[in-house]
Order: structure tokens, then sequence, then C-alpha cells
């Protein structure tokens, strides 16, 4: 069979490995925002050695898996686990209305979807700075998924006003610089994992899952947010979300083969744990399928079906790893504990399902 291309992690011409390879000052917009506007939210998972880095080094790529010959057949990806800027657009940031906007950020998802077993990309960038799940042309929303809030360099906010101080928003140039220095070395690295597992099929039966990882709030103090998927009551929302733009970029048996595996998962625990992982939440089931969040940008571009390339946008609800004081977003801290089970369902539920990808028989 044709197989996907294995390009080097960070390809392109001399001045663009240069871009990538100066260092630039950073922020962590977690930490900023808990000194300047008193939000609580949980402490840094992204530890970096020094607060100057380039944009190469923030891309975060887990390659233990790959060192494995007969590595699984699955890619988990991280876009939305950024909590860092860079300094000098930061600056030009106005901090309360950005804060409220970093709602969004996809708490916890830079442990859930990491494991020695299963290849992972991810991104220490935020994605207010430059946004890895959103068509990279300039203002366009995403085709795919007209709910989708945001561009792939926001300007305003999920409130619907600017994130920037007055007459400081990036201008088009501005933005096309952001794409090429965070955007473009995140994509780079994904499609170099993908290839690398792809290029080791042994048949052109074997087929790969990219399982692109997000978690979304509950709080009520985003009904406007969640009305825009028709959703009344965030807090009822399921523990997981799949989606795959009902069904075009992820082959049946895979779907149901993975909503399977991770309510099995789940079931194996004991009753104390799964009444721990539900107890912030009122879910009255745990697993959802094309009914709320179903992907946006990264789905339909991993998706290559014909060629044998799956995709999943997996969404898991924060209120199983993540307390929140009165219910408050802003004063919240991670559940360690809940946050090590849930890690543990997606990587047996995501190993459980290779053999399916590998078409191995019992």
């Amino acid at each position: 069979m044709e197989k996907m291309p294995t390009p080097p992690v960070f390809v392109g011409n001399d001045k663009r490995r240069e871009q990538w390879e100066r260092p630039v000052k950073i922020v962590n917009a977690l930490e900023e925002l808990e000194e300047l506007c008193g939000f609580k939210l949980p402490k840094s998972l992204q530890k970096v050695e020094s607060r100057e880095l380039s944009p190469k080094q923030l891309v975060d790529i887990d390659d233990r898996a790959l060192r494995n010959p007969k590595c699984p057949n699955i890619i988990f990806g991280r876009p939305h686990a950024g909590e860092y800027f860079p300094e000098e657009l930061w600056k030009r940031m106005d901090k309360e209305k950005a804060g409220k906007t970093l709602a969004i950020v996809d708490r916890g998802t830079d442990n859930i979807f990491r494991s020695p077993k299963i290849a992972s990309v991810g991104t220490k960038i935020s994605r207010l700075a430059v946004d890895p799940n959103r068509v990279p042309s300039m203002g366009q929303e995403d085709p795919h998924n007209k709910k989708a809030i945001g561009k792939v360099v926001w300007k305003e906010g999920i409130f619907g006003e600017s994130i920037y101080n007055e007459g400081e928003e990036p201008n088009d140039a501005e933005a096309e610089d952001l794409v090429e220095n965070y955007y473009l070395p995140y994509y780079n690295a994904m499609m170099a994992a993908v290839g690398t597992v792809a290029d080791r099929r042994e048949s052109s039966e074997e087929r790969i899952l990219v399982i692109d990882g997000h978690s979304c709030m509950n709080n009520k103090e985003f009904d406007w947010v969640w009305k825009r998927y028709e959703v009344d009551d965030p807090e009822f929302l399921p523990l997981f979300l799949l989606g795959d733009q009902d069904g075009k970029f992820c082959d049946p048996d895979i779907m149901e083969a993975f909503a399977k595996a991770l309510e099995d998962e789940f079931e194996k625990l004991s009753e104390k744990e799964k009444a721990g992982l539900l107890k912030n939440s009122k879910a009255k089931k745990i697993i959802a399928i094309n009914e709320i969040l179903k992907g946006v940008h990264n789905v339909n571009f991993y998706g290559q079906r014909r060629e044998g390339i799956n995709a999943i946008q997996l969404e898991v609800n924060e209120a199983s790893f993540v307390d929140c004081k009165d219910n408050s977003y802003y004063d919240s801290e991670y559940n360690d504990y809940n946050m090590r089970l849930i890690q543990r369902i997606i990587e047996r539920a995501s190993l459980a399902i290779n053999s399916l990808l590998k078409n191995e028989t019992n």
C-alpha cells in the first residue's frame, strides 16, 4: 500500500528552521492571572526549565512509545494544553478579559493524554495565542463546525469582547508570524508521529487512530457557550464525549470499539472510584458519541479514512478531575487521584483496541 511519508519533525527552509530555533521570552498565563486577577486556577502541569524557549522547544513530543518497533497504531494530540504566551504578546492583552476566556484552556490534558505506551504530541503555547484546532487561514471560521468558537489567532474572547488592550490586537502580518512560529511546528510534529506509525504497518489492512485530546468545563458560568451547542445545563454532560463529525472521519467499528472500551474501563473501577469521578456532575451516562462536541479542524485534518488514518475528538468532562469551590471555574484545583484514574481509563481503552487497528485475530 502507499504509505504516508515520515518527514523529520522540523522540516522547512533555512529561514523557517532559524525562526523555530530562536528563543523567545514566555510567561505562564495561569500563574500570572492568580496574581493579577485573583483567579485560583489549577497550578501549572507544564513545567519548563527556562522562561526563554524557542518555538521548537514549545512543542512537547513524547516519543517513548515510538522506540518500540511494535508500538500501538495510536497517536494522542494535546492541542489545547498550553498555558504559555510569548511575553511580548501577553503584555498587549487585557488580562481580566483574556483571563475569563482562559476558561477554555483544556485543563489536565497535558497529563491525561500522556502515556509511555502511546506516542503523543502537545504544545505549551496557549490556544489564545495560537489555536492548533482551527483552520490556519486568517479570520476564517471552521467550515466543518460552525458552532466552534474562535479562530487560529483569537482576537475576541468567548464573551464577545476583545482580549487585547485597545489598539494592540495583532495585525494580519503579526498573526501570520504567530501561525508560522507556533502552529506549524505542532502540526509538523503530529504528522511526523502519524507518519512514523503509519510506516510501520505490516499490511494494507492495518489502520491508525489519532485521538485529539480535550477537556471541557461543566460550570454554569459558561451557559452562553454551551447554548451554542444546545446544552441547557452543562452539569449533565457525560464523562466522555466522542466526535468525528457524524461518522466522517473514523470507521464506525473503531468508534464503537473505543467507546465500549472506555465504558468497560470505567466499569472496572471500584464503586468508590466511580462515585468520585461523578461527584461534581449530574451525568446520566458515561459516553456520548457525536451528540454535542463533534470535532473541529483536527479530526478533519487527520482523518483520512481512505489511507487508513482515522481521527476521533475525545473530550473529557473536567468535573471528573477538577474540584471547584462553589462550582466556580475560577476557584478550582486538580484532584490528582481522579486525574490518574482518567489517564488510566484512556490509556487502557486505547490499548484495548490496538488489536482491531492492527487487524490481529485471536
